[in-house]
This record gives C-alpha cells, structure tokens and sequence, in this order.
C-alpha cells in the first residue's frame, strides 16, 4: 500500500517520523542545497558521498532490507537521535524497486529521508533531522546512480 510514504510526515508523540525512504542524507550536503532546489543524491558506492542507505536496528542494513522498506512490508518509525545502520550500495535490486515505486498506481514520490552527520555511509550514526523531498526521477544505471529529487524542506 502505497499511502504510507504521504506527502507530509506523520509525526508520534515522540516526534517519530510514521514512515521513511531507507536513504539517509548528509547533513553538510542537505544544508548547502536549501528548500526549492533539485539535486542529485548520490548512491554511487564510494568512499564520501551525500547519502547512503539505511536501516532501523535490529533490521541489517542489505538491500532485502531496504527493498522490504520501499514496499512497505517492514516499514519502522524513526525520530532524531534515533542511531540507524547505514550502508554505501549502489544496489540495483533496491534502486529497481525505488524506481517501480516511483511510477506505481497512485505513487506521490514524496519522502521523507533522515538527514545524518556523515559523509561515509558504512557505520551507525544519530538522525540529527529530517528533509521532505519529491522524487522526480531514478537514476538506475550509469556511472552515477541515486534520485533526483526536489527538496521540499527541512524538518
């Protein structure tokens, strides 16, 4: 069921977030860009790079995990300072699945992804925020792969 990932977030008593995309974004990368802006957030796997994938302990950070998240089967809440397990993959099952979500029946394409304090995806780190995007566009195969999103705003 697609309505899990609605425009706007959810937020519990906690300030958790009901549902996010399993990508993480680094807070240098996401404060640089601003609202309105369209960017490219890289899933290339490489040493430094402006996101990552994520999971919710005790969920392992894989792309089974990360395609389970995008169908909504095992979706978590996630609040600031909560500690995620990221992952630098360029996993073309996941980002398949990304895309397939993104042209689903009635898909918005609007997120919200946890912004973390890294730029290297293979640790657990604290969500120190969150960034309300819309994705415009998968990019699947390349050199460089990630999401063209339009940043909506920082929460």
């Amino acid at each position: 069921m697609i309505l899990m990932f609605i425009a706007y977030p959810v937020f519990g008593m906690d300030m958790s977030v009901k549902c996010a995309l399993p990508i993480a974004v680094s807070k240098a990368f996401i404060e640089v860009v601003g609202a309105d802006t369209i960017v490219f957030i890289d899933l290339t796997t490489d040493e430094k790079n402006s996101a990552g994938w994520f999971s919710v302990p005790p969920d392992q950070a894989n792309p089974e995990t990360f395609s389970q998240y995008i169908s909504q089967s095992s979706c978590r809440s996630v609040k600031i300072g909560d500690t995620i397990n990221l992952k630098n993959s360029a996993a073309q099952s996941t980002l398949i699945d990304l895309n397939s979500w993104l042209k689903g029946p009635g898909a918005p394409g609007i997120a919200i992804l946890p912004i973390v304090n890294t730029d290297k995806y293979d640790h657990p780190e604290k969500i120190t925020g969150f960034v309300h995007i819309k994705v415009l566009q998968v990019q699947v195969q390349g050199e460089r792969v990630g999401v063209i999103c339009k940043v909506e705003n920082l929460i």
